[in-house]
């Protein structure tokens, strides 16, 4: 059950409605932060310091993510970026579908500072650097896959992708139907439904027409 501020905090985050409450977030840090709402409500007018670290999180993974993109097509890297939603979320990491050269993106990486810290998972490697103290990971995935089960087979995330600009480069992601089965994977994966999941999936189905019969031909 939300308390009274967490309801209000919830109405705020949500891009679709033009709710202006007073509330002081404070009281709700850990709503916030396990809804990964932050960002969503700084865009809609309500700052808070949690919102100001996540965006410069945001913002150095996605200038490295635009450094990546660029020795990648220098080698032939073929790639797919998953589980970057459009709406402005918290990130911790980049995820990297990786379809062709494989080899060579770890190399790449490799070279450009980075460790792999875990490979444990047969399908996921995670690979870390820190840059003045602040440390940055991506996941390179073999396969659309998580917790060891394949979900969704990669090439056909590739033939069906998209081009998002991202920092002025064109970066390839999921098409809005794999995107929306990705949502999904993830979800059962996580075990669990933040609120901007919700807002996700929401955002995906209003600014696509979806083809829900390859949709439920896929899940």
């Amino acid at each position: 059950m939300l308390t009274e501020a967490e309801f209000m905090l919830a109405q705020m985050a949500n891009p679709y409605f033009h709710y202006s409450h007073k509330v002081d977030p404070n009281v709700c840090f850990d709503f916030i932060q396990s809804n990964k709402i932050s960002l969503l409500l700084k865009r809609n007018g309500l700052i808070i310091k949690q919102a100001e670290e996540d965006e410069k999180n945001l913002s150095r993974l996605l200038n490295e993510l635009v450094e990546i993109k660029k020795i990648f097509d220098s080698q032939d890297v073929k790639f797919v970026l998953i589980k970057l939603p459009k709406l402005p979320r918290p990130h911790g990491d980049l995820d990297i579908l990786l379809i062709k050269n494989i080899n060579s993106a770890e190399d790449i990486l490799k070279k450009k500072g980075y460790a792999i810290v875990n490979d444990a998972d047969p399908y996921r490697r995670t690979y870390i650097k820190e840059i003045d103290g602040e440390r940055l990971e991506v996941d390179f995935h073999l396969e659309a896959a998580w917790g060891g089960i394949v979900y969704l087979e990669k090439e056909e995330i590739w033939n069906n992708r998209v081009e998002r600009k991202i920092n002025d480069v064109d970066i390839p992601v999921p098409c809005p139907e794999h995107e929306l089965l990705i949502a999904a994977a993830h979800g059962m994966r996580e075990n669990k439904i933040t609120l901007f999941d919700v807002l996700h999936v929401a955002h995906i189905f209003s600014e696509n027409e979806i083809n829900m019969e390859f949709v439920r031909a896929v899940a």
